[in-house]
């Protein structure tokens, strides 16, 4: 389900008529008392050197969009460049911006019933929004599954019902895409086996060993011992018809897989 929301003005979330966010209130008024303090590095320096930016006259939006938006952002004191080149300072200002944020659509997800998730690994698809994409009223869709610039498409719609469908079927794709690539790359590392010396030539060689098994505890624990590997399931699919097992040369009713666990 995704809900549509409108978000407040920023001044109506720093600066609300109630207490109904003390904690941002507070936040900001200590803040707006602080003096500037330049880089992480808190060198005079940098400090000087922002200080003289934020001085600056800003861009008119309608010249350069993006040098407004970049003006904007040094002289609100919000974000700045780190000590380390490459990397960005989120100031106090700009974090208490992002906190306030927060604590509003937490109140809003909340009322709605719902709650919320984090996921730091495995996010399957990014939103990028820049500068550029505000003034178009268009984002970029990175696909984690498929790296670099071959995993991005740009110009995509903010329009929720566009951007809402667009995503789904990039998800729909994403999993058939990530199942298709692990079922392929476990059916060409699996070898079927007849014999332990078979079993050990394939786990030496970094593979999957399936054949019949009707061996003991003790028998697995050699193996185990032996080449690393253990019985990492009995497959649903098995195989009709009478099987040798590949340790102890008796009747075997199942197949079994083995492999390293790493």
């Amino acid at each position: 389900m995704v809900a549509s929301l409108r978000l407040p003005s920023l001044t109506s979330l720093l600066f609300p008529a109630t207490t109904r966010y003390p904690a941002a209130l507070r936040r900001t008024v200590c803040l707006r008392n602080r003096p500037a303090s330049g880089f992480a590095s808190g060198t005079a320096a940098s400090t000087d050197a922002h200080r003289l930016r934020s001085k600056q006259a800003v861009t008119p939006r309608s010249q350069d969009f993006n040098a407004w938006y970049l003006d904007v952002i040094a002289s609100a004191e919000l974000a700045d460049h780190g000590p380390v080149r490459g990397t960005m300072v989120i100031r106090p200002y700009g974090y208490a911006i992002s906190e306030a944020i927060q604590e509003y659509l937490n109140v809003k997800f909340k009322e709605t019933g719902h709650s919320n998730m984090y996921f730091p690994q495995g996010v399957p698809i990014r939103i990028e929004i820049g500068p550029r994409d505000v003034s178009s009223n268009c984002v970029v869709v990175s696909r984690r599954d498929i790296p670099g610039k071959a995993g991005k498409v740009f110009g995509i719609s903010m329009e929720p019902s566009t951007l809402v469908a667009y995503v789904k079927e990039k998800l729909d794709e994403i999993q058939s895409s990530l199942l298709e690539k692990a079922v392929s790359f476990r059916d060409s590392n699996i070898v079927d086996v007849n014999s332990y010396e078979e079993l050990k030539v394939a786990i030496s060689s970094g593979k999957w060993a399936r054949g019949p098994w009707s061996a003991s505890d003790s028998d697995e624990q050699r193996v185990k011992e032996e080449t690393g590997a253990t019985i990492r399931c009995f497959p649903f699919e098995q195989t009709q018809g009478i099987k040798t097992c590949l340790m102890t040369g008796n009747r075997a009713e199942e197949i079994a897989i083995f492999a390293k666990s790493y």
